[in-house]
């Protein structure tokens, strides 16, 4: 379901494609983490590929996938799936933003 969510959010549709990833913008960023103004969007998502896996930016979009995995969990075709606590979703969540942000790194 992660994985899923993850690339859906990114319009991505294997692993490779995020090295075309379009990161967050640096003005963007700078701003987010000086006063929370215009942070990510699950509409247009963009991960922080420069800065740290732990920047305020990319803990954002962890947040926002982690809140979409319990949405979509609420459908049928995922109702079945075990409960898990938002600790081990948010692991989840960071794993695939690392792949992506190597994929990206190593293009």
């Amino acid at each position: 379901l992660v994985r899923t969510l993850c690339r859906e959010a990114f319009n991505v549709s294997e692993q490779i494609d995020f090295a075309l990833h379009n990161p967050a913008r640096k003005e963007d960023i700078a701003q987010y983490e000086e006063d929370d103004a215009r942070g990510p969007d699950l509409k247009e998502l963009q991960i922080d590929m420069r800065g740290k896996i732990s920047s305020k930016w990319n803990q954002a979009v962890a947040t926002i996938l982690v809140e979409a995995v319990h949405e979509r969990k609420k459908g049928e075709a995922w109702e079945m799936l075990p409960e898990r606590s938002d600790e081990y979703i948010r692991e989840m969540v960071v794993d695939q933003l690392e792949r992506a942000r190597g994929t990206w790194r190593d293009a």
